[in-house]
């Protein structure tokens, strides 16, 4: 019984594969055809608000295409990063080179880039 259940589990394991395949390529179409629609779209006017639009679809495809070991490893350095930008903050008012002010406003721009991030990472 053992042997038949092995069996059944590989075949899964390649179904699986096959379907990550087959998702892997419907991916590749609709981000081309975003990627191309947001191209076509860009003005001056509107230039942030695509790039926005943009950047969110580039990190989505990004971790669809990336292995899950590629994308944890990623997460791990991106949480390091946002750490470091948060120490950065502190180190600049404890040596006076910023103010109290200034140091809220970057404090909360890294917030908000971190939960956009998150947010990104999950989809």
């Amino acid at each position: 019984m053992g042997e038949q259940i092995q069996r059944k589990r590989a075949l899964t394991i390649d179904q699986l594969k096959q379907q990550r395949q087959r998702m892997v390529v419907v991916e590749e179409y609709g981000y081309n055809a975003v990627s191309t629609f947001l191209n076509q779209q860009t003005t001056p006017q509107n230039y942030a608000a695509i790039s926005l639009v943009r950047r969110a679809y580039n990190v989505h495809h990004r971790r669809f295409s990336n292995s899950e070991t590629v994308n944890q490893t990623q997460t791990h350095l991106f949480i390091a990063a946002f750490q470091y930008e948060y120490d950065y903050v502190e180190n600049q008012v404890r040596d006076q080179q910023i103010d109290h002010a200034t140091a809220s406003a970057l404090r909360e721009q890294i917030s908000y880039d971190e939960i956009v991030y998150m947010q990104n990472s999950r989809d």
